[in-house]
């Protein structure tokens, strides 16, 4: 019994095969790919059109593309590649290879690897009234302008564009298919971006005399990695930044402080500049606040190198300095002459130690000038410092919510 339904359905097999061969046969007997499927020549193929993307690959900001995998539903009518299933068993769909068949001439502009072409798929279905259907697909990079000025919290918009690469709307006319469902909703999950809406519209260009399809789809970056990772770090050491004169001069660490901020910021600029398109007329907010703390930075260091400059050189001049009390040796010295003198124990040598008293004053009014530049000094970058950071960040914030 077994034996006897596997031979039925051998026979029922070749059966098929051998129609199928004489639908084909039948078809393509007088069958040029190279002619329109038109019996009046005159009549557009009117080629239906739709696009799904699976899952994005790859979006690049410093090169500006995006890399995605996706598929092509294309159907059209051909008018010589029509069957009776009545004569041919009962047969309504076939499939051919796609070579044998008229096949649309389409394109994706801007395209690194498609531009001549969708990508090649080894079959066509076609149907016994002459409809042709042919998925194809693969992986397409594509050219994206990528406005990267609110870098992380930056909205993309990639349009990927199909036409026709030589043929005319007298050849073939796109229609794009109407979706019913928003497909951004079944791509796959991505880590980086999420995916907010994928639509498309079509326009005639009347240059080229084709209908070109443009298909948008919107990204909307996760911002928590980033801002983890770059925002409040730079924050953070903007904060510092501000506090640098904080840092007695004393202390010896005041420039080798501003430097490490310094290295810092020049740190995630390079990070910026790698991750970044190397234009200028897209920067973003966040390099240019990096930028402007680099400055600060550097006035910092040019201050500090100053300060320590004038105190030491007023130190090299008076060879005791102020001790941790605020008085110095010379005003004690001072009001022990001041006294001898105006007790009378030094008569004979009054001029002498008059002169040594003025000297000692001259030194004295020295360090205190110095101290006193020190101070206004110290205060006024504190000012400065603290208005710059209140201010820069209010405006980039401000940049990041407009």
């Amino acid at each position: 019994m077994g034996l006897l339904f596997f031979l039925c359905f051998v026979f029922v097999r070749f059966q098929i095969l051998l129609c199928v061969s004489n639908i084909e046969e039948y078809l393509f007997k007088n069958y040029s790919s190279m002619l329109k499927p038109r019996r009046i020549q005159s009549e557009p193929v009117n080629v239906s059109i739709d696009m799904t993307i699976m899952s994005v690959h790859e979006v690049d900001e410093q090169f500006q593309y995006i890399s995605f995998y996706a598929w092509f539903n294309i159907q059209w009518y051909d008018d010589f590649l029509t069957w009776n299933e009545n004569e041919h068993a009962g047969i309504k769909t076939i499939a051919v290879p796609y070579q044998k068949a008229w096949i649309p001439d389409l394109s994706m502009w801007y395209s690194e690897e498609h531009l001549h072409d969708l990508g090649p798929h080894s079959f066509v279905s076609v149907t016994s009234d002459g409809h042709l259907v042919w998925f194809t697909g693969g992986k397409y990079v594509v050219v994206c302008d990528l406005k990267m000025k609110k870098f992380p919290f930056d909205e993309q918009k990639c349009i990927i564009t199909i036409s026709a690469w030589q043929s005319t709307d007298s050849i073939q006319k796109l229609v794009p298919r109407k979706r019913l469902y928003n497909d951004a909703e079944f791509i796959a999950e991505n880590g980086e971006w999420e995916f907010t809406n994928f639509t498309f519209h079509s326009f005639y260009q009347k240059e080229f005399d084709t209908t070109v399809l443009e298909y948008t789809l919107c990204l909307k970056r996760r911002y928590l990695h980033f801002v983890l990772s770059t925002l409040v770090p730079i924050m953070i050491l903007s904060i510092l930044n501000s506090l640098t004169f904080f840092i007695p001069l004393e202390s010896g660490e005041r420039i080798q402080y501003s430097l490490t901020l310094f290295l810092a910021f020049t740190v995630f600029l390079t990070l910026f500049e790698q991750m970044m398109p190397q234009n200028s007329t897209d920067v973003p907010y966040i390099s240019v606040y990096v930028g402007f703390q680099l400055i600060l930075c550097v006035i910092s260091t040019v201050v500090s190198v100053v300060c320590t400059s004038k105190k030491y050189s007023s130190e090299m001049k008076e060879a005791k300095y102020c001790n941790n009390t605020g008085y110095c040796k010379q005003e004690r010295r001072s009001q022990t002459i001041s006294t001898k003198i105006s007790e009378g124990k030094v008569m004979g040598k009054e001029t002498k130690l008059k002169n040594k008293l003025n000297n000692i004053n001259d030194n004295t009014h020295n360090i205190c000038a110095v101290n006193s530049f020190q101070h206004r000094t110290n205060l006024i970058m504190i000012l400065l410092n603290s208005f710059s950071l209140i201010l820069s960040t209010a405006i980039l914030f401000i940049l990041y919510w407009i």
